[in-house]
């Protein structure tokens, strides 16, 4: 018999042919798939049984470590994978609380207060309610995960997009807190020996590594990756002068990559850029290379920072600039990361209330518009007509801002016009 597997299709007969050349008769054969499958079922039963037996023995053997906190531990990621690229929604509501703040969560909204933090998705629903009692309390985020502590307590919290997974108590007030999305966080607190301590843990809320300083820690912030770790110190030296250091550290290897010192200059927060990191400074930002090359230096002048903010590609400031019979006016300062670009500045025809920085845009909040501005000047502004008062504005993508006002949140499309 002539059987050709793929250029033809064997017919009833053919295919019976073949089966019984194999099998003998067609009792033989239906004999032999029964006994197959009936031990495939007796495997399947004796696996089913098997794990049954496991689970109840582990939960027995283990009762006293399974918590509420470890099973949110465990699926702490889902519901932020659920809502990442779900429609945006148009208004977010929650309670005012005293000492209220705000902070971006994926394309959500992280809303916290003395008494409790509330997480809204990218769709504006509320994920995660929690409440505590903190005399003063701060927020800090990633796209992951929200962290809350105690400034000048000890105690803090860090959230999923639907649950509290961890309280921690650290031994020393704490000053600061950075997390990332990995889980790694950092805490920046005091210590009993040194000036200042940074505390470096990993996403099992375990202490990796503890950086004392003799000088004290201004600001320490982890990457979105939290690979690496940067911070700034600041002392006064003999003559009298500030005496600041700037340290990149590589996380995974625990080693310092590089190392700037500088005298007379008071750092107020670090942070990092596409290629390397920064600092802002009483009088100016300064950019460096990974490795420690500075990139760039811009100064304020006379004029005061009363407002600073950055992404990857762009750091912006808004100052302030008093003249002759007590005249105010405002600008706004941009410096792109990037080599060679300009930097730009431009006047503010009304008193700035908030300012937020996506990509190499900056965003500002002033006399009920918000106004979007790049290194070309201004190039677009949104009314907000009809919303209540609001303070703060929190860029989330290109063209879209959160407008923040005392118990809800509105996202406002800043076009071009």
């Amino acid at each position: 018999m002539k059987f050709h597997v793929f250029s033809e299709r064997a017919d009833k007969k053919q295919a019976d042919d073949v089966l019984e050349g194999f099998f003998g008769s067609v009792g033989a054969r239906n004999g032999y798939f029964s006994m197959i499958s009936g031990i495939c079922r007796f495997i399947e039963f004796a696996f089913l049984f098997g794990l049954i037996i496991y689970v109840a023995v582990s939960a027995t053997v283990n009762a006293g470590k399974i918590t509420r906190e470890n099973i949110q531990y465990i699926f702490r990621n889902f519901a932020f994978r659920l809502d990442k690229n779900s429609e945006i929604s148009t208004e977010i509501i929650y309670s005012p609380d005293s000492g209220q703040s705000f902070a971006l969560y994926g394309q959500g909204l992280a809303v916290a207060g003395n008494s409790g933090i509330r997480i809204f998705s990218a769709t504006g629903r509320n994920t995660c309610s929690s409440d505590f009692v903190l005399a003063s309390a701060r927020l800090t985020s990633s796209s992951v995960y929200a962290g809350v502590y105690e400034f000048g307590g000890k105690d803090y919290y860090i959230f999923n997009s639907f649950s509290k997974v961890y309280h921690g108590t650290s031994e020393n007030e704490i000053y600061g807190m950075s997390v990332s999305d990995s889980g790694k966080y950092v805490i920046l607190s005091g210590d009993s020996e040194f000036a200042s301590s940074v505390l470096l843990y990993r996403s099992n809320f375990s202490l990796q590594t503890a950086y004392r300083k003799n000088s004290r820690v201004i600001s320490a912030v982890l990457d979105r990756e939290g690979t690496m770790l940067l911070t700034a110190t600041v002392d006064v030296n003999s003559s009298g002068q500030y005496s600041s250091e700037i340290e990149l550290y590589s996380v995974e290897e625990e080693k310092r990559i590089s190392d700037v010192a500088l005298v007379g200059r008071f750092p107020l927060k670090c942070f990092f850029t596409d290629d390397g990191y920064g600092i802002l400074c009483k009088d100016r930002v300064i950019i460096w290379s990974k490795d420690g090359v500075q990139l760039k230096e811009v100064a304020f002048g006379d004029r005061e920072a009363v407002a600073f903010d950055n992404s990857g590609e762009l750091s912006a400031v808004l100052l302030k600039e008093t003249g002759k019979g007590l005249s105010v006016n405002f600008h706004l300062l941009m410096i792109p990361h990037k080599v060679g670009s300009e930097t730009e500045t431009v006047a503010l025809s009304s008193t700035p209330v908030s300012l937020s920085v996506f990509s190499d845009t900056a965003y500002v909040l002033a006399d009920s518009r918000i106004f979007a501005y790049n290194t070309s000047g201004l190039y677009a502004a949104a009314e907000l007509t009809g919303k209540p008062e609001g303070k703060y504005i929190l860029a989330y993508a290109e063209g879209k801002v959160y407008y923040l006002c005392n118990s809800s949140a509105y996202t406002v499309g800043v076009s071009r016009p």
